[in-house]
Parts: structure tokens; sequence; C-alpha cells
């Protein structure tokens, strides 16, 4: 059973919960109580809950999460990786980090975009080249510049000054910028990107003080 097959199953089991817990049944009446205790007037998204609750999941939001990422190999791992940390997607960043331990391995714009400076300065010694390579439509300092990954662990955020330090050393543009879409002659810079994207005040003052151009008709 595909991802979204079986997401479509338990939504179901969801919805046929509660029908019977409207009309009275008494097993449907156990069932919620059990997860759900005494609350009232139950919406769609409580059953869900309950639904999930019975798999041993605290909450739908991580059940979904963890549906869609069956059957995930690690190459689209990593590709689902980036997109998380991009949008700050804190439950997808958490469970492919779980599921996937060599996940960034060897993934050098992976390994900046999660603060990992350990990684990011032995890369940039074994091939300084690194900092000006594409990964994907962004070069390393812009998986930097627009990973939100501070947002989920804050504990690590003056690491991505530092990572930021490491590149800029070693030869990234902070200048750089990637199209907002593919052809656009509308590029979005690291600048917005730590600013006004993943919003990082230290990163963004870091940019500022290295000369990075406000001026970019985003930031």
């Amino acid at each position: 059973m595909t991802g979204d097959i079986r997401l479509e199953s338990l939504k179901r089991e969801a919805a046929l919960l509660h029908k019977a817990h409207e009309r009275g049944d008494r097993q449907a009446m156990l069932q919620v109580k059990q997860w759900l205790g005494t609350k009232e007037s139950l919406k769609r998204a409580d059953f869900l809950h309950a639904v999930a609750r019975e798999r041993g999941i605290e909450s739908w939001p991580k059940l979904k999460v963890a549906v869609e990422a069956e059957g995930f190999d690690l190459a689209e791992a990593r590709v689902r990786l980036v997109q998380a940390l991009f949008f700050g997607q804190k439950l997808w960043v958490e469970r492919l980090l779980a599921e996937f331990p060599k996940v960034a391995e060897g993934q050098f714009h992976l390994a900046c975009a999660l603060y990992d400076i350990d990684v990011v300065r032995s890369g940039l010694s074994e091939d300084p080249g690194l900092a000006g390579r594409s990964f994907g439509p962004r070069r390393p300092f812009l998986h930097l510049c627009f990973s939100r990954y501070h947002q989920i662990a804050p504990n690590r955020t003056e690491d991505a000054v530092r990572v930021a330090e490491l590149l800029l050393e070693a030869g990234a543009d902070v200048d750089d910028a990637f199209p907002s879409e593919p052809g656009s002659d509308h590029a979005l810079s690291a600048l917005y990107g730590a600013s006004g994207h993943a919003c990082h005040l230290g990163l963004t003052e870091l940019l500022l003080e290295a000369g990075a151009n406000p001026n970019d008709n985003e930031s």
C-alpha cells in the first residue's frame, strides 16, 4: 500500500469513527474517550488525532509524515530534507534525520543547511572549491542562508554564523542569488534568504558586515 493510499485509508477510518461516535456507538465512544478524554465539541481533527494515538503516534501530523516517508530511499530522503530545511518543516526534518542517520553524509550542501561546522570545515579543507559549487539550483551559501534549521534547533543558531564565515573565507559570494522561478530574471539573494526568508538576525548582520548589497529588490 502506497503512502497516499494508506493516508486515505486512515482518513476514512477517522471519518467512520466520527460518524459512529455521533450516533452514540458504544465502542466508538469508549475508543474516543480513551484517547481524547472527556473533551467536548469534537471536530474532525480530534478523530484524526485518535487514529494516530491508536497507532502509538502522538499526533496526526506526525502520523502523516511517518506514512508519507514510508518507502523513501536515501536519495528521496535527501531531496525531501532540502525542502524541509528550506520551509522549516520541523516534523519532516526530525523524521528524516531519525529515519536516515546518514542522510547528510557526503552532502556538503546539507551540511551547510544543517549548520554542521565540523563537516563544513573538513570539506573546505579538502576541497575549497565546494564553496562555489552548485548543488541543485543553489550553491552552499544559499542553502545555508535559506535554511530555517535555527527555528527547529534554536541551540544551533550561532552555528549558522560560523558556517557562513567558513564559506565566505573559502570564496563564497556574499551577494550570491538564485532565480525565484526557473528561467526568471528575478533573483533571490543570500541576504534576502537570511533576513526575509529564514529571519536569522545573526546571519543577516554578518552578511551586511561582509558587504552584502541590501538594494536587491527584496531585502
